[in-house]
């Protein structure tokens, strides 16, 4: 049996089929500027005529702020997970995680350390995403790159109990302590799903890890680029997600879609 077969029969089998992506690096190919990325036109298509199905629900889970992640994916039906799941919207309905809300004021303190910090290095920007931080170190000089998130590292008991540091795909996350994460966000969402539902999940950095340990052994983690994983399924670059969205509609749903 192939990946593909097993795949497809898994998901098949189910009653409904969430399928939940992230946004950089697998709905949008990765770029130095992280105010470019913007999701592709066959992405953008695919993941429509899959929102318009009576048996799917698409959700987009990314680091981004949720009012960023609407304007880059603009798809109307789709559940929208911001901030790791730390800012939620179905439809006319947005949650926000309390606690995350309450520590808002560690994250202010913590973005003017960082930019007192790390002022001085070429190429670092810090983006303030309401309840959370990025530190980007993508487009520092390469002989410095390293020095960023050891840098950052020495600065954690300073920046306070109340966030804590995760690492990502050059950048460092600086969010509020909440036990909450892109794989809880998933497991909230599927929780309205009909009983026997399946799960697909793609996704390309160490935050989607979080997720694919989520999983059940009927779901589907698709692990977007060649790092090490939890997923069982590997996709080798981000210009392969568009055929296998459009390959999972057609294969799964046993006939076109849309």
């Amino acid at each position: 049996m192939t990946a593909s077969d097993e795949i497809a029969g898994r998901l098949a089998a189910g009653t409904a089929l969430l399928v939940a992506t992230d946004f950089d690096g697998t709905l949008a190919p990765i770029a130095e500027d992280p105010s470019i990325p913007e999701i592709t036109p066959a992405n953008a298509r695919v993941l429509g005529r899959l929102a318009a199905h009576p048996d799917a629900v698409v959700a987009i889970v990314s680091g981004r702020e949720l009012v960023d992640l609407r304007g880059r994916v603009a798809l109307e039906g789709a559940i929208y997970a911001g901030n790791h799941g730390l800012e939620l919207q179905r439809g006319a309905e947005t949650v926000v995680h309390p606690t995350a809300r309450r520590r808002r004021p560690a994250i202010d303190r913590a973005r003017r350390i960082l930019a007192r910090e790390l002022g001085d290095v070429p190429g670092c920007s810090i983006e303030d995403k309401s309840l959370s931080l990025t530190v980007h170190y993508r487009r520092v000089p390469p002989d410095v790159r390293p020095t960023v998130p050891e840098r950052i590292d020495e600065l954690a008991p300073a920046l306070g109990e109340d966030v804590h540091l995760v690492p990502g795909r050059e950048s460092v996350e600086v969010r509020p302590r909440v036990e909450w994460d892109k794989g809880r966000a998933v497991e909230w969402i599927a929780a309205d799903l009909p009983a026997g539902h399946r799960t697909i999940y793609l996704g390309d950095d160490t935050t989607d890890e979080d997720v694919f340990r989520t999983l059940r052994p009927v779901d589907v983690g698709v692990r977007v680029g060649t790092d090490a994983t939890d997923a069982e399924f590997r996709l080798d670059s981000q210009r392969a997600v568009a055929p296998f969205l459009d390959w999972l509609a057609e294969t799964v749903f046993r006939r076109p879609v849309g």
